[in-house]
């Protein structure tokens, strides 16, 4: 698998246009990575969508990661969430639940999308919105299993 660094510090270009073709408002992070605020589905909450310049090559794929954090930690997820993640893994089309460690030691969870990094700008619009709906979807579902727990 080869990286291939974002184009500049700036961001990939090809999503500053698709975004801007696309009349979508966001913010370039310093790690070349935009983000985007998308409504939730409830007309009140916005979901945060990262799309990452940075792509990977395998083969003759070229791939970008987007994705949606659903929530963040100080403890690991219960290993009955961890396992029903894993059945929501099974019935996704696209992307799956992702849990990681950052530099803080923060566990993450997310929906992630490892897509094409050469989207139309339809296509990366859909990638945006069902990244943003499948993540306000699981944190609906975290947020029923952590209430469930202290009853």
């Amino acid at each position: 698998m080869n990286f291939i660094p974002a184009e500049n510090e700036l961001g990939d270009p090809q999503i500053k246009l698709r975004l801007d073709e696309l009349g979508i408002e966001y913010e370039v992070l310093n790690s070349g990575t935009y983000m985007t605020l998308v409504e939730a589905g409830d007309g009140q909450k916005k979901q945060a969508v990262f799309i990452r310049s940075r792509r990977h090559e395998i083969g003759a794929l070229k791939m970008r990661e987007i994705f949606a954090p659903v929530f963040m930690s100080p403890d690991p997820f219960e290993a009955e969430f961890a396992n029903s993640l894993l059945t929501i893994n099974s019935v996704l089309k696209v992307g799956c639940c992702a849990v990681g460690v950052d530099d803080d030691g923060e566990h993450t969870l997310a929906v992630s999308l490892k897509i094409n990094a050469f989207l139309s700008a339809e296509e990366l619009n859909d990638a945006i919105e069902i990244a943003a709906a499948t993540a306000t979807q699981v944190k609906k579902m975290y947020m029923a299993s952590v209430s469930i727990e202290r009853n």
